[in-house]
Parts: C-alpha cells; sequence; structure tokens
C-alpha cells in the first residue's frame, strides 16, 4: 500500500536526493494530491449506502465526501431518485409544513449535510454516488485514494515542482512535467473507459 513515507522515497530516488529534502518533498507532494484531488478519475467515485431515521431531518455526510452524482431511496425492494435543491427551496417547500412526516422525496446538501424532505417518517436505506476528497497528509504512514491509485501523477508533479522551484533545474523539471501529462491522460482514458463500461479497475 502506498503511503506517504513510501512516495516520498520513490520522489527522493528519483530526484537522487534520498534521505535529504523529504519535508519539501512531503509537502508538494500534498500540493499535488491537493492540485487534482476535485478532478474525476474512477477511482474517486464511490457508492455508499447508509439510513434515514424517524424524524430524522439532517444526516452527516462521510469525511472524504467532495459532491454527490445523485441519491437514491429504498421503499420496500424499489429504488427512486430524490430530487436535488437547493436550500432556499427547502425551506420554502417545507418550513410551512411543520411536523410534516413522509416518503423523502427531495434533498439538499449543506454543511455536509444532508437535509431530506419531507422528513422522514421512518428508517430507508438511501444510497448516494459520490466523488471522494482524498485527504491531505501529515502521518508517514497516511494514505488517501490518490496516492493509493495515482501515485505516478503525484509523483510526476511534485518531482516538477521540487525540480523547478528548489533545486533550480529546469531541465529536469521538464522531464518531470512530460511524465506528469502522461499519467495524467492514462488516468483520464482509464477513467472515461470504466464509466463507460461501469467495470472498477482492481489496483495493480
Amino acid at each position: 500500500m502506498a503511503t506517504l513515507k513510501t512516495v516520498t522515497n520513490q520522489l527522493l530516488d528519483e530526484l537522487a536526493r534520498t534521505g535529504q529534502l523529504t519535508s519539501q518533498a512531503a509537502t508538494y507532494i500534498n500540493q499535488s494530491i491537493k492540485h487534482y484531488q476535485n478532478k474525476t478519475f474512477w477511482f474517486n467515485e464511490k457508492t455508499i449506502e447508509f439510513s434515514t431515521t424517524a424524524s430524522g431531518e439532517y444526516i452527516n455526510l462521510t469525511s472524504d465526501f467532495a459532491n454527490e452524482y445523485g441519491l437514491n431511496i429504498r421503499i420496500n425492494t424499489n429504488n427512486y431518485p430524490l430530487n436535488r435543491k437547493t436550500m432556499q427551496e427547502m425551506d420554502e417547500l417545507y418550513i410551512s409544513a411543520g411536523n410534516y412526516t413522509g416518503y423523502p422525496q427531495d434533498y439538499a446538501i449543506f454543511n455536509r449535510q444532508v437535509r431530506l424532505g419531507p422528513v422522514p417518517n421512518g428508517g430507508y436505506p438511501l444510497i448516494m454516488h459520490y466523488k471522494r476528497r482524498a485527504e491531505q497528509l501529515s502521518a508517514t504512514s497516511a494514505t488517501n485514494v490518490m496516492i493509493e491509485n495515482a501515485d505516478d501523477l503525484v509523483i510526476a508533479r511534485a518531482g516538477k515542482l521540487m525540480c523547478g522551484l528548489v533545486l533550480q533545474d529546469t531541465q529536469r523539471a521538464q522531464i518531470f512535467s512530460v511524465a506528469e501529462q502522461e499519467a495524467l491522460r492514462s488516468h483520464e482514458s482509464d477513467t472515461t473507459q470504466y464509466q463507460m463500461t461501469g467495470y472498477t479497475k482492481r489496483r495493480r
């Protein structure tokens, strides 16, 4: 499993700086993760299932939530899509409804919570398709979805930044830049393929 330590060591090996500039390398690895964390790749898409509770209007989202693609509710054995609304629309639709409860039909995302309307009258499974956010890494043993699946992309970008900003080596920065673009094209190609087929690639 890739960790902050393993990708840092690999980056420093490629820079021929083993045992040197460790903190700088970790900083640029995190900057590279942040640069790509909002981009959609096949590996940062996920489906989770959680449940409503009676009278539970708000549900906390998972810590790696970035944005959702859709939210379904399962009633009996059938799945139904909920309608995405703004918080203002939810206020207009449901504040005047008082204590009315029922099967949720609408939802909004606000402050890392899902708001449901009508307020649920019981427990129902919810199925959310969402994009995961790659957490920033601090502990050397830490990992995230980006370095687990696209360490080549992260290392190439971090190498480009270190060569350009720390080592002042523009020639090597260009080499890393080419590697970054090649890795990006490869992951974008995989993403297009797996989104079209619905196939989830296994980590090699």
